[in-house]
């Protein structure tokens, strides 16, 4: 497999002269950009030609046992025919060395400064491996930096892995901002003797730098094995190098000063299947790892079978099984910043309250390198296995104007998909074109241009300002634009005047409901918007939203989560209200909701006592007249004709505060008008009514 990888790939050549061909999930291949891999080493070629250069420490200290200086410190290809473990193919390096020589290493490439990128390789440790400290592998600042100022050379090692005992540890030598000198943090993150007698897989992400724009990410998983998504270890946000120089990449045996060596003893580990690339290049973790197998790979939701699309009747958003999916979507736009235990708390409690969905700010330019990628990554990556939807708004600012140009956004649109994708098992997103704006800014739609130039079937929405849509903002409905997002918002805050949310839905309704899926992109915040943000003015706000055309789903936000300020895990998480939204989805989920139309002009079921305003009762009714959905939001006891069913319907009433029905009252015949007197004609209520009991 790895020899037909390497024939595709155009010749023997480390450096990529053709396109590459990678091993994805195992077995299959998947075909790359030209020019992706800096460097690819699988050494069937028989020889070094595929690295920078070899290194053998000849040097030679004082030991207390015999030691021949002359003996043959080996780094060599070898054949799997003599008798040598090899990762794949039939070819891999020998590391061999006596305990009172320095190295025996190969220096594979160099790695740049301030470029994020992927490196992968594998490592053998032999079962009679007995030795107590050896360097493994390491990235080495090769401009000789002192550990601080006036301090003479140090020549720190950005990264080394070394095993110490019988376990393997992670070091890393970073500047500290504060005195300018260099630090160490040494880490254990596996055990050695799990890598005895078998083939290990290392895969890095970073990004090296004297700021603290810098990280590194590490993979260390059995050969064969689905990585976790989880690093094993990660620094991130943080100096990541000693220097500006970049890193010499080594693997093999490194001793340090053979001087300081006791005993004889013979080291020997192998390695095989060294690449890397720069993320800015399409590289990403598959492209690297020896099987060509990303940790996202394991993210394979229960229950959502991802990318979603567009329904056949252009009103709501369904799973590649035809499953539809009904949108329950948060404002947590500064999500990127979580920690990794900070992401895990809040996507468990997503799925605890019903929110199938959250929105969340992307990078701040389109430099692949940028640190947003790592975190976000992670955070989608985990959603995914929690049948959670992103929205990955493509920008961090309303207006595009200072970042880009119409070439560099639509070149940022096309990295952005090439990025969340289903190559990368992060096709559990909708991108956000334009942010809270009725800009029409031609550069907005370069970037929902460049999405669709690189994956024709990712779905774009626009967020336009409050009161309005996407189409609105446009005029028309534009050829890129899959879903139509509302700006919902309430008195007096509404901008065209006395209006309310189920206006908005029913106008929009009117003129595109039957073209594409129409949803609510933002809506108030809890607890921001006095006294709108508060009590029943929130129920009101969603119970309008989905009774009232709005079919595709609804949007949440809450004045501490949409930042992620302090205070979010507890007083966010806990909202009132927010806690009430798992209703809705209980609400919804007990019927076929994709087939309701809205009564847009009170001829489907509403016919008398539907108020006004505040008080304005709402409802929708299914295409089949099988079933329909009323809301009340004051208590309003609604009339509703009961000829437009298909049959004897039943009737039962939603306590939407509580998530709870009140008893099942019918059969009443399909004919004439009849009113529903509400449970209570205090507080607001949800209607349901069937055909069925």
């Amino acid at each position: 497999m790895k020899e037909e990888a390497r024939a595709l790939s155009g010749g023997s050549s480390g450096l990529n002269s053709a396109c590459v061909v990678v091993i994805s999930i195992l077995v299959m291949f998947k075909p790359v950009s030209c020019q992706t891999l800096k460097r690819t080493a699988d050494f069937e070629t028989g020889d070094f030609s595929q690295i920078y250069r070899v290194s053998r420490g000849d040097a030679c200290g004082d030991t207390d046992g015999p030691c021949d200086c002359g003996v043959d410190i080996s780094v060599r290809v070898v054949s799997q025919s003599d008798g040598h473990p090899v990762r794949s193919g039939s070819h891999s390096v020998l590391h061999r060395l006596i305990t009172c020589h320095e190295r025996a290493e190969m220096m594979v490439d160099r790695f740049p400064m301030n470029k994020a990128f992927w490196a992968g390789w594998s490592l053998y440790v032999p079962e009679k491996y007995t030795d107590h400290y050896t360097i493994l592998s390491q990235f080495h600042d090769t401009a000789g930096q002192s550990w601080c100022p006036g301090a003479g050379r140090g020549g720190p090692t950005t990264l080394s892995m070394h095993n110490q005992g019988e376990k393997l540890n992670f070091k890393i030598r970073y500047k500290d901002l504060d005195d300018n000198c260099n630090r160490q943090l040494n880490t254990i993150v596996y055990d050695v003797d799990e890598m005895v007698g078998k083939w290990t897989d290392v895969v890095v992400h970073a990004r090296l730098a004297e700021d603290n724009s810098g990280f590194m990410r590490l993979w260390i998983y059995e050969a064969g094995t689905i990585p976790e998504t989880r690093p094993t270890y990660e620094l991130l946000d943080h100096s990541t190098t000693g220097s500006d120089h970049g890193a010499a990449w080594r693997i093999g045996i490194y001793r340090g000063d053979p001087g300081h060596v006791t005993g004889y003893r013979e080291i020997v580990i192998y390695s095989d299947e060294a690449r890397w690339g720069l993320v800015s290049e399409g590289v990403d973790f598959g492209h690297v790892a020896p099987d060509g197998v990303s940790p996202y790979a394991a993210n394979s939701s229960t229950g959502v079978a991802w990318p979603l699309r567009v329904s056949a009747n252009k009103r709501h958003l369904e799973d590649q099984n035809g499953k539809p999916f009904y949108i329950q979507t948060e404002s947590a736009w500064k999500a990127y910043n979580l920690s990794p235990s900070e992401q895990d708390l809040y996507l468990n409690d997503l799925v605890a309250k019903g929110i199938n969905s959250f929105q969340m700010w992307g990078p701040t330019s389109s430099n692949p390198d940028d640190s947003w990628y790592v975190k976000a990554d992670q955070l989608v990556a985990k959603a995914r296995t929690r049948d959670i939807l992103v929205f990955v708004c493509m920008t961090q600012g309303k207006k595009p104007k200072t970042r880009y140009n119409k070439a560099t956004a639509f070149a940022h649109g096309r990295m952005m998909a090439r990025h969340f994708s289903a190559a990368n098992h992060l096709d559990n997103v909708v991108f956000i074109s334009g942010f809270d704006t009725l800009d029409k800014d031609l550069r907005w739609e370069q970037m929902a241009l460049g999405v669709k130039d690189e994956n024709p079937h990712a779905l774009v929405t626009f967020h336009s300002s409050r009161g309005y849509s996407s189409v609105e903002n446009w005029g028309v409905r534009k050829s890129w634009l899959d879903l139509n997002g509302i700006y919902t918002h309430h008195p007096p805050w509404w901008r065209k005047g006395n209006s309310y949310p189920y206006a908005e839905t029913w106008a929009n309704w009117d003129k595109y409901g039957h073209r594409m899926p129409l949803f609510e992109i933002e809506a108030v915040y809890e607890d921001e918007h006095n006294p709108a943000g508060n009590g029943r003015n929130m129920r009101k706000q969603h119970w309008w939203i989905i009774s009232s055309g709005n079919v595709a789903g609804h949007a949440y936000g809450h004045r501490l989560i949409w930042s992620m300020r302090p205070g979010w895990q507890t007083e966010g998480l806990n909202a009132a209200f927010r806690k009430q939204l798992v209703h809705i989805k209980n609400f919804m989920g007990s019927f076929a909701w994709w087939k309701l139309v809205p009564d847009t002009d009170d001829n489907l079921v509403l016919v008398g006592n539907k108020g006004a305003g505040e008080t304005r009762v709402t409802a929708s009714l299914s295409e089949d007249g099988s079933f329909a959905i009323v809301y009340t939001p004051e208590g309003i006891d609604p009339t509703l004709n009961l000829g437009k069913f298909s049959a004897n319907v039943y009737a039962k009433w939603y306590d939407t505060s509580e998530g709870s029905y009140r008893s099942t009252e019918g059969p009443f015949a399909n004919s004439g008008n009849k009113i529903f007197k509400t449970p209570d004609n205090t507080d607001d209520w949800a209607l349901l009514i069937t055909t069925n009991p």
